[in-house]
C-alpha cells in the first residue's frame, strides 16, 4: 500500500491546513484498505450506490464536475457477483522500478452494485473481471498481470509463488477528464 511521502522540515511548524490535509490523506489510505462490514470474502470491495446510464459499455457521466483527472467506476449488470482487477499508470512513483504501472484488486460487486476504483490522469486502464466461481471472465490481450486470490495493491512486474496470470482488457476514456463507468454484463 502506498502512503504519503510528505515530510515537514524540522525547522518549520506545519500549518493547521497541512495537518488537516495529512490526516485526511491518512484516513483515505487506511479506509481504502479496509473491507466493508459483512464482507464474505478476502477480496477488496469498494461499493457505492451511484446510478449509471444503461446504454453502451463505457459511459461518461453527465454529472457536473470540473475534474483534473479521469475517475473510473465499474457497475455490475451480470446475473451474479463479479470481482474486478485493474492496472493503471502509477503517478506516485511507487512502481517506477516495476514498469511504472500499478495493479489493484479485488473489488466484489453484487448484481446492481457500482464501485469507484481509480483516479488517474492517463486515459488508458487495463481491467479484468471474473464471476464469483470463475466460470465467466472478461479478459483481454492489452497486457497481463499477476494476481493473488486475496485483495492486492501491487505493481505490474511483481509476482509471488501462488499468484496467477490474467489478461487485461484495454479501457480508453475519451480526451476529456470526468467520471466514467464501465458496465460488466454478459
Amino acid at each position: 500500500m502506498t502512503t504519503s511521502d510528505r515530510r515537514f522540515r524540522a525547522s518549520h511548524r506545519p500549518s493547521v491546513l497541512r495537518v488537516l490535509v495529512l490526516l485526511l490523506t491518512m484516513v483515505t489510505v487506511i479506509g481504502a484498505s479496509i473491507l466493508p462490514a459483512g464482507a464474505t470474502t478476502a477480496r477488496q470491495s469498494a461499493i457505492t450506490s451511484t446510478p449509471v446510464q444503461t446504454s453502451g459499455q463505457l459511459q461518461k457521466s453527465e454529472r457536473p464536475a470540473a475534474l483534473d483527472h479521469f475517475e473510473l467506476h465499474f457497475h455490475n449488470y451480470f446475473r451474479s457477483p463479479v470481482y474486478i482487477a485493474i492496472t493503471y499508470l502509477d503517478e506516485s512513483g511507487a512502481c517506477d522500478d516495476y514498469g511504472g504501472w500499478a495493479t489493484k484488486g479485488w473489488w466484489k460487486l453484487d448484481r446492481g452494485q457500482e464501485a469507484y476504483v481509480v483516479s488517474t490522469r492517463n486515459r488508458n486502464v487495463g481491467w479484468y473481471a471474473e464471476s464469483e466461481n470463475r466460470t465467466v471472465t472478461w479478459s483481454g490481450t492489452y497486457t497481463s498481470i499477476h494476481v493473488p486470490d486475496t485483495a492486492f495493491d501491487s505493481c505490474l512486474n511483481i509476482s509471488f509463488p501462488g499468484w496467477r496470470q490474467i489478461g487485461m482488457r484495454k479501457l480508453s476514456m475519451d480526451s476529456g477528464y470526468g467520471v466514467y463507468t464501465q458496465r460488466i454484463d454478459a
